[in-house]
């Protein structure tokens, strides 16, 4: 079960922050992170989120609907262990400053992203920090282990939203044939395993644990079986033989009782005499 989880883990990590760096054929106006930080102080990669980013960028691009241009901005993270390490407080003031977008931190810790008008749509690209799927912000799969993975609410709600495009939004499909490349694509998390690979590799285990399993099991039910039949030639009961040693002492008691009996005859008629 652990296998499992973490196979599910890297499925759901590494397919999410391919989405996330593409763009559907519609933005989004409006946006909540799945995920909430322990700290919105602290180092994301230290803030007790499902998955751990690292160092790197990514871009948020606006798309104005009406003169349909786009804006992009990139967007830095650092997560090196010093004192400038990024935090979901800075991290929301830096997208707060990108036009067009307001960010804010809600009560429940969680980054909440809204565009300014109505026109105004936005996306993301190029994520190889992988904070947006960390975060869980425009993902492909929400949860984080086997027990409670899923394809996101808002794909299934609106599968405009599926990032397919990699040059904008509704631009092209090329992230679609990245994703689904993905599959038997090596990957560094894995020690440059694909994940076709990895789960072959976590089944094998299991039917191969399972055989020594049942062996295993199976030697200590006959060992079992084995010690059952000892106890039995101890102190087990056989029927037959019981039954013949209870006509013996029958029939040994009827002859003891008639030479009791004989005998007290041959008393009286002594006395008699």
């Amino acid at each position: 079960l652990e296998r499992l989880d973490s196979f599910t883990k890297t499925l759901a990590f590494e397919f999410n922050k391919l989405h996330t760096s593409g763009q559907g054929l519609t933005g989004y106006s409006e946006l909540t992170s799945e995920f909430a930080v322990a700290d919105e102080d602290a180092a994301l990669d230290q803030a007790s989120l499902e998955f751990n980013p690292v160092s790197g960028t990514f871009q948020v691009q606006v798309y104005n609907s009406e003169t349909r241009l786009t804006e992009t901005t990139d967007v830095f993270v650092q997560l090196d262990g010093l004192e400038d390490d990024t935090t979901l407080t800075g991290l929301t003031a830096a997208l707060d400053e990108i036009d067009g977008l307001n960010a804010e931190i809600t009560a429940e810790r969680k980054l909440s992203l809204t565009s300014d008008a109505s026109n105004l749509q936005f996306a993301f690209a190029n994520d190889d920090s992988g904070l947006l799927a960390a975060l869980g912000l425009g993902t492909f799969f929400s949860g984080s282990s086997s027990s409670d993975v899923e394809v996101n609410q808002e794909l299934l709600a609106d599968a405009s939203k599926l990032a397919a495009s990699s040059g904008g939004i509704g631009a092209d499909t090329i992230n679609a044939e990245r994703m689904a490349a993905l599959l038997n694509a090596p990957l560094s998390s894995q020690n440059g395993l694909t994940l076709a690979e990895s789960y072959d590799g976590l089944v094998g285990e299991t039917v191969e644990n399972a055989a020594v399993t049942r062996a295993v099991a199976e030697g200590y039910r006959v060992f079992y079986n084995t010690l059952h039949a000892q106890r039995l030639a101890t102190s087990g009961v056989n029927l037959d033989e019981e039954a013949v040693n209870m006509i013996v002492y029958q029939r040994a008691f009827q002859a003891s009782a008639r030479f009791i009996s004989t005998l007290s005859e041959v008393i009286e008629i002594l006395v008699s005499l």
